[in-house]
């Protein structure tokens, strides 16, 4: 009766483990509209386009397909799509951003900006995404929960990426822990750097993207915000440890009844 309890419990185990969980998507983008101001434009999932903040003088494009944020001089227009039935980060959760991220090379050396982010309200950014200078070409990504990323409080840098090549970018937002991680080209063994500077627990409601004082262009396409990692392909690794054990305590009985 001990060993039944224990395959149950263990085949149990391994059952909840397994299952792929399915989250909700916030929002869902892959810009197809006609080349032109991105603001207005109203996504499959997810609310229409808006400007929060900048000038209009620099809007926020769509070009052949992709949105193209290009920082800059000047005051320049930030954007941000609302999530889908107005959802807000609470307690408990985590909230996963996804898209294609192509960097052109500026030929200088690179400006430290944050041009994307999950946002509460218009002002308060969490899950900071900044370009910034590579160790030894290209550029590197990085992460962070204020607005610096040269305090060194907790702040996370990727390996160098090469100019022109897209990547998939995953950042999330934890409510509760106050941090942010960073994924590039997730696969099921891909783990995250994760921001530990100080952070805050806010309900971020849509998710945007900065047009600031720097020199470089972001072309993002394929935008997918969720309430789970499957949700935007980071996958968790199926519990074959778990799964072993199952089998091994099945073999177990078996021998112990055969020696009866």
């Amino acid at each position: 009766m001990t060993i039944l309890k224990s395959i149950a419990g263990t085949l149990a185990l391994v059952g909840a483990t397994a299952t792929v969980a399915h989250g909700t998507v916030l929002v869902n983008d892959s810009f197809t509209y006609a080349n032109g101001n991105l603001v207005t434009q109203d996504p499959p999932i997810g609310g229409a386009w808006a400007a929060h903040s900048g000038a209009a003088s620099v809007p926020v494009q769509v070009t052949g397909g992709a949105a193209v944020i290009a920082q800059g001089a000047g005051s320049r227009e930030d954007v941000n799509t609302a999530f889908e039935g107005g959802e807000t980060a609470s307690a408990g959760e985590t909230f996963y951003a996804a898209f294609d991220l192509t960097i052109a090379d500026p030929a200088a050396t690179i400006v430290d900006v944050n041009f994307a982010h999950f946002l509460a309200g218009t002002t308060t950014f969490d899950g900071r995404l900044w370009v910034t200078a590579p160790t030894t070409a290209g550029y590197r990504l990085a992460l962070s929960n204020d607005n610096s990323i040269t305090d060194a409080d907790g702040e996370v840098r990727t390996a160098d990426l090469a100019f022109g090549t897209t990547y998939r970018v995953v950042t999330s937002y934890n409510f509760d822990a106050k941090t942010s991680s960073i994924w590039i080209d997730p696969t099921t063994s891909t783990a995250p750097l994760t921001a530990t500077d100080p952070g805050f627990s806010d309900a971020v409601a849509s998710y945007a993207f900065r047009q600031a004082a720097g020199n470089t262009t972001q072309t993002v396409d394929n935008l997918i915000v969720a309430t789970t990692p499957e949700e935007v392909g980071v996958t968790v690794p199926e519990p074959t440890s778990l799964v072993a054990v199952g089998l091994g305590t099945m073999a177990l009985l078996r021998r112990r009844r055969s020696s009866r």
